[in-house]
């Protein structure tokens, strides 16, 4: 579970944690449906932006269902 904003990018320490997993759970959501899944309000929304952002975008250049021809929409 997430826990209030501590200052650090990452939530937890100074250096990434759990969050992995977390974002796991956030990333395959994000790729398997088209809904916004956190509200741009919610501080939590940031935290997404900042992991897809890592490695060079690579959590946003993951391959999403509105990528697919014929796929349900």
């Amino acid at each position: 579970m997430l826990t209030a904003d501590t200052g650090s990018p990452w939530n937890s320490a100074a250096t990434a944690a759990y969050q992995g997993h977390v974002f796991g759970a956030f990333l395959w959501a994000r790729c398997v449906s088209n809904a916004d899944l956190v509200s741009n309000a919610d501080p939590v929304h940031a935290w997404v932006e900042r992991m897809l952002d890592l490695h060079d975008g690579l959590g946003r250049r993951a391959l999403r269902i509105s990528d697919l021809d014929d796929a349900y929409r």
